[in-house]
């Protein structure tokens, strides 16, 4: 069984075509992104439970100076911890029943 919902995930990544996958040693409850000068950060867990029923807020916006000032001290930090994954745990069929039941949440 894959170590956690994460190991489960990277799998599904590499299936749909993603190449590069970095590991966070430890847990991170971060929910950033930064893509091409967007930036998003907040506290909504994209999933069912958080989307439709829970009281929870982001922030987004295209603005230059916040975006690198979020890479520079949230991202680059984040990165300098982390490591490439160069291969992956096998994906189970109680990975498989463990991801359908955190889809129905």
């Amino acid at each position: 069984m894959a170590h956690s919902v994460s190991d489960f995930i990277v799998q599904r990544l590499y299936d749909w075509g993603v190449r590069r996958v970095y590991g966070y040693p430890g847990m991170l409850h971060t929910k950033a992104a930064l893509i091409d000068g967007w930036s998003v950060i907040g506290s909504c867990n994209f999933n069912k439970l958080s989307l439709r029923m829970n009281f929870e807020a982001d922030v987004a916006t295209s603005d230059p100076k916040f975006a690198e000032e979020m890479r520079r001290d949230l991202f680059e930090l984040d990165f300098s911890r982390s490591h490439e994954l160069t291969e992956l745990l096998p994906v189970t069929g109680d990975d498989r029943i463990a991801e359908w039941m955190a889809h129905q949440m």
